[in-house]
């Protein structure tokens, strides 16, 4: 393959993550800051887990931090990971779901 064709190629990736974090930007991250994130956390009336590693990056982990604050959540901090904790390290993940929903639920999940 040629020169040309890899540019080409090139070109067309910048496009589609161009795409893709427009998207991201206006579809999925609809939280303009923290507290706007933390106040909409706080009128959820049910129980809720964070689990993120110990390596998830500073301003990813002051956000779930932060979540961690409201009387509703429980978090778990792995002593492993990043942000992908649930793709990096599932059996562990499960582990903190099923105590989470052992907690909450009189022994629902075993």
């Amino acid at each position: 393959m040629g020169l040309r064709r890899w540019k080409q190629i090139g070109v067309a990736l910048s496009i589609i993550w161009a795409t893709v974090a427009w998207f991201y930007a206006r579809h999925v991250d609809l939280m303009p800051d923290r507290s706007s994130f933390i106040e909409t956390a706080r009128r959820v009336n049910a129980p809720m887990l964070v689990v993120y590693g110990v390596a998830t990056p500073k301003r990813s982990k002051g956000e779930m931090q932060a979540l961690a604050s409201i009387p509703q959540v429980r978090a778990v901090e792995l002593p492993q990971g990043k942000l992908a904790v649930h793709e990096e390290f599932p059996d562990s993940v499960a582990e903190a779901v099923k105590l989470f929903l052992r907690a909450g639920r009189g022994g629902l999940c075993t």
